[in-house]
């Protein structure tokens, strides 16, 4: 019985560690995201934020940082309390060296409606000089031609498209990423990128 208990016991431990390390959070700007062994989207941290998380440690950790500048998209945004569980949307901006104000437009965290944590991550164009590796391939067409080796390698196949007269997006549900491309006549062919953990 005790070797019985001893062998439950060990595995467990062995599964609690595989778990945290499957788990391990990796940093956007100093990890290219495409290289994981298993990508899981829930683990790309980016200025301190990341799938799952919940308004008030999302915000803290923006707030936390000297190079960015926030606010709240007010059209869409509900309820600015953190404790809240009303639709939130967040723009983050790199901030201006000379005015200290709004630069490029480089996130977009989304809360939907009913949720604790982040659901939505929009990595706009503007972020592609903070890329890594072939993560940087996610801002140009290799992430929307099926011939190139990065598709093959990363992307493989998407599950479904989306089209309107402005965009076309590509859902890949289990890498939870859509890949969208700007069709608007002042950013032809802009592609970007978003990390989504309701895609299924």
């Amino acid at each position: 019985m005790k070797n019985l208990f001893a062998v439950l016991v060990s595995c467990f431990i062995c599964f609690h560690v595989a778990a945290q390390q499957k788990a391990t959070v990796i940093d956007f700007t100093a990890t290219d995201i495409t290289q994981a062994d298993t990508f899981q989207a829930n683990t790309v941290m980016i200025f301190g934020g990341r799938l799952g998380m919940n308004k008030k440690n999302a915000i803290a950790a923006l707030k936390a940082r000297k190079d960015i500048v926030w606010e709240y998209d007010n059209f869409n945004t509900v309820s600015q309390d953190v404790n809240s569980k009303t639709e939130t949307r967040i723009y983050i901006y790199k901030k201006d060296p000379v005015t200290k104000g709004k630069g490029a437009s480089l996130l977009y965290f989304i809360w939907d409606k009913g949720s604790t944590g982040i659901d939505r991550i929009i990595f706009f164009k503007d972020m592609a000089p903070m890329a890594v590796g072939d993560t940087k391939k996610l801002f140009v067409a290799d992430a929307i031609d099926p011939g190139s080796e990065f598709y093959k390698r990363f992307l493989i196949k998407f599950d479904k498209e989306t089209t309107s007269p402005y965009t076309t997006e590509h859902n890949y549900n289990a890498k939870k990423i859509q890949v969208i491309q700007l069709k608007q006549n002042y950013a032809p062919n802009d592609i970007y990128f978003s990390l989504d953990r309701t895609l299924k």
